[in-house]
């Protein structure tokens, strides 16, 4: 039986390159860095940012990212001969990586920050999906970026960490082995986008802070009519932002729904004063 194999073009590569990121938050293991950059190029993928960890394997004492040199930081936060030596031709992908002081500085302007995890918990999106799902899903994407959040190789990601995140994923594994290596579990999520390529629909999204915006506008207006009596403010607040995120609005989209909610929320307010 014989198989199709689909190539990419450089153009679909380089498309994918610029609209989706890789965030590590908090990772310590110098060989584990290496491993992501070898997987991220691998598959087409060169954004890295990190956010360090207080200490590394290589570092005690990790100095303070506003304070110190990207360069710097490189060459102090991890082992970086044990970083190239892991990298194998993708060297490169570290020595362009940038460094940021928290999640939310990381994931500034995206248009949707998508946290891996397996942990559950009430704060921690009931509403997951797999890496497969999500990559077609923003495979259309021609402008914004996904940021793609992974967590610290012993603990994963934080619930503070992941109520940044827009929307959840969760890698599907085994049940009595459901904890993946750090490097592994980019793979898995870079793969997945590479697989699913772009396709000739040009999809012009806005930025995550205008999704927010508009999630906080909607949250409001439900408290006015009512609607949120027995909710919890946090949660409904996560759920209407994850579903929001996952829509792609584009600006058109956007701004006709807001203008739609402003006029909901003074009919209701013109009904109150009469």
């Amino acid at each position: 039986m014989s198989m199709r194999v689909r190539r990419l073009l450089p153009l679909e590569i380089s498309a994918m390159n610029e609209h989706a990121q890789v965030v590590l938050a908090r990772p310590t293991g110098s060989r584990n860095v290496g491993a992501v950059c070898r997987a991220m190029k691998s598959m087409g993928m060169r954004n890295l940012i990190i956010i360090p960890p207080e200490r590394s394997d290589y570092c005690e004492h990790v100095p303070p990212v506003r304070d110190t040199a990207a360069e710097t930081l490189r060459n102090t936060v991890f082992d970086r001969s044990a970083v190239e030596m892991v990298a194998v031709h993708s060297a490169d992908v570290y020595a362009e990586c940038h460094f940021a002081a928290s999640l939310e500085e990381a994931v500034s302007g995206s248009t949707a920050v998508v946290g891996f995890t397996r942990r559950s918990g009430r704060f921690r999106h009931t509403n997951r999906f797999t890496p497969r799902i999500l990559a077609e899903h923003f495979a259309s994407m021609r402008s914004g970026t996904v940021s793609l959040v992974f967590g610290n190789e012993r603990s994963g990601l934080s619930t503070e960490e992941l109520a940044v995140c827009s929307m959840c994923c969760e890698i599907p594994s085994a049940p009595d082995q459901g904890s993946l290596n750090l490097s592994h579990a980019v793979q898995i999520a870079c793969y997945e986008f590479f697989q699913a390529g772009v396709d000739d629909s040009p999809t012009e999204t806005v930025a995550l802070e205008r999704v927010d915006e508009i999630a906080s506008y909607l949250y409001e207006l439900l408290e006015d009519i009512g609607a949120l009596e027995l909710s919890v403010p946090e949660e409904t607040r996560m759920y209407l932002r994850s579903v929001l995120s996952r829509s792609l609005l584009n600006d058109y989209e956007a701004t006709k729904l807001h203008k739609m909610l402003r006029k909901l929320r003074h009919m209701k307010i013109r009904e109150a004063g009469s």
